[in-house]
């Protein structure tokens, strides 16, 4: 090895110990042909190594300029940051999809749709295929629950409470729509009302959109079967009506009461009393339910199958909507499980409850 070799490994070990700044200077001075006893007195290296180091500068290829080094640096952070995000995606989340979201519920027969946006849908429960009796069975109804007909209903789930205010919410803050008024009996977990029967159809549209599963308003056959869950009294629980298992008004018209487990004038929060035999809640009182059908003032030539009856768009329909389950402010004849109301406005003792296609 010869002692040029040897000064050229020297100069090469120094320069790795550099300032890369200070190198950047030298190289700058070098090409501006400064005198060598001047960088020498700005940088504190002697004549003689600057003058081998201008000697090498010839010999090795021009080094980048000090910004782009920098921009090299950074691309290759960038690819080290898609390759570990590209990871975690395909990986641990999963490709072009959102996190998982845990939308299990313990309980027969009970489930909850994911919603696309995140969160989860509604409880639902699966109610069984049947059959039953749909009227005034009992022989104390009106002429609007007659003739009483045999109908034959295939499964289908339904809401296991009736919509809340945070379901409902949660639907107008996606959609930008104004949130129905609570009128003063709170939010959360209470029943939505104020909302009319389109408002109704439209939350439910936002949730076939939002879970891809075919959502709707019950039939009133359906909403009937699941009500009276495989009974035959006035009511789910028997004949005498109690504050015990539903919140209702008082035995004359019209007021909320504070009874028994009944602890509220006006709407309670959902599952504030014992479920139906179909694990259902507060299929009697609380809040009035919009179904599917346009309302007729009896039940002839009513269809066998559990479908909605009629089009709302034909003369003979009217203008009103079939509701049912009666409400917090109603007496308890009102609150018979074949009883039939129709209205067509939003109040503060109208809510809804969902129905959702499965298959058999």
């Amino acid at each position: 090895m010869t002692s040029e070799d040897t000064n050229f490994n020297k100069l090469l070990n120094d320069l790795s110990k550099i300032n890369p700044k200070t190198k950047a200077f030298i190289d700058e001075s070098l090409e501006k042909e400064i005198p060598l006893a001047n960088i020498a007195n700005m940088t504190g290296f002697s004549e003689p190594w600057l003058q081998d180091y201008a000697k090498l500068r010839t010999i090795l290829p021009p080094p980048p300029p000090y910004n782009t080094i920098w921009i090299l640096a950074a691309v290759v952070a960038v690819v080290v940051v898609c390759f570990v995000a590209g990871y975690v995606v395909h990986n641990i989340i999963g490709c072009g999809q959102s996190p998982e979201v845990d939308c299990s519920v313990d309980g027969k027969n009970l489930f909850r749709d994911p919603l696309q946006d995140g969160g989860c849908g509604p409880v639902m429960v699966k109610i069984p295929a049947g059959h039953f009796q749909m009227g005034d069975i009992e022989g104390s109804g009106d002429k609007d629950e007659r003739p009483i007909h045999l109908i034959s209903v295939a499964s289908f789930a339904m809401c296991r409470s009736e919509v809340t205010f945070a379901e409902y919410d949660q639907f107008a803050e996606a959609t930008a729509r104004d949130k129905p008024y609570d009128n003063g009996y709170g939010r959360g977990n209470r029943p939505v009302i104020n909302v009319s029967w389109d408002d109704a159809r439209a939350y439910l549209a936002w949730l076939s959109k939002q879970t891809n599963k075919d959502y709707g308003l019950p039939s009133e056959a359906q909403w009937e079967y699941a009500a009276r869950a495989g009974t035959t009294t006035k009511y789910w629980w028997g004949d005498v009506a109690s504050h015990d298992n539903a919140n209702y008004g008082t035995n004359n018209c019209c007021n909320g009461l504070i009874k028994g487990k009944d602890r509220w004038k006006y709407t309670s929060p959902a599952g504030s009393f014992e479920p139906n035999p179909f694990n259902l809640y507060d299929m009697i009182g609380n809040v009035w339910e919009w179904v599917a059908d346009p309302y007729h003032n009896n039940y002839k030539n009513a269809p066998e199958d559990g479908s909605v009856w009629g089009d709302k768009n034909a003369e003979e329909m009217g203008d009103n909507w079939v509701l049912r389950g009666c409400s917090w402010y109603n007496n308890p004849r009102i609150c018979r499980v074949s009883n039939r109301h129709s209205d067509d406005e939003q109040s503060n003792h109208i809510g809804f409850r969902c129905y959702r296609s499965i298959e058999d």
